[in-house]
């Protein structure tokens, strides 16, 4: 009877269905909360896949998106093996025209197997005070221009009016 009984038991426990479970976290540097346009976001990723059915390297899709304002305005794709934990450090590049406020960074990790999770965390855009720069130096550029080729046309009109 004992026996019948334990191996009712090894059966029932052999054929509930194993859930895989993988672990995510994420962390942006802190000299990176604040990110001005056109620079990169460095962010650090770590994974731990323990229930890793066979044990072997398993290529994992990481989606990487930047957020803001409930727009997605930059995103990248990373494939990496993973036994049973990874971990690395990336950066993704903040658009010149993303606009300024808080902004989101979303990874999401999937295997093929159906099995996902994401994580995101907030941060900080700035403006680029050198694009304003830039900007501000191209209309006076123009002005100038404008200036030169009126001051260019009064001499000509001029000379060709005293002959």
């Amino acid at each position: 009877m004992k026996n019948s009984a334990i191996l009712v038991l090894a059966i029932l426990l052999m054929s509930i269905p194993s859930a895989l479970a993988i672990s995510i976290t994420m962390h942006v540097q802190e000299e990176y909360t604040t990110v001005q346009t056109g620079e990169k976001l460095y962010y650090d990723v770590e994974v731990k896949y323990p229930e890793n059915p066979l044990g072997n390297r398993e290529d994992v899709t990481f989606t990487i998106q930047i957020i803001s304002n409930e727009e997605v305005i930059a995103e990248s794709k990373l494939l990496k093996a993973i036994e049973t934990q990874i971990s690395f450090t990336d950066y993704i590049l903040i658009p010149e025209t993303a606009k300024s406020g808080q902004a989101t960074i979303k990874v999401q990790v999937e295997n093929f197997d159906a099995l996902s999770e994401d994580i995101q965390t907030t941060f900080y855009i700035t403006k680029n005070s050198e694009n304003d720069f830039k900007y501000y130096f191209k209309i006076l550029l123009i002005v100038i221009i404008l200036i030169g080729a009126i001051i260019i046309a009064e001499i000509y009109y001029f000379r060709k009016r005293r002959k």
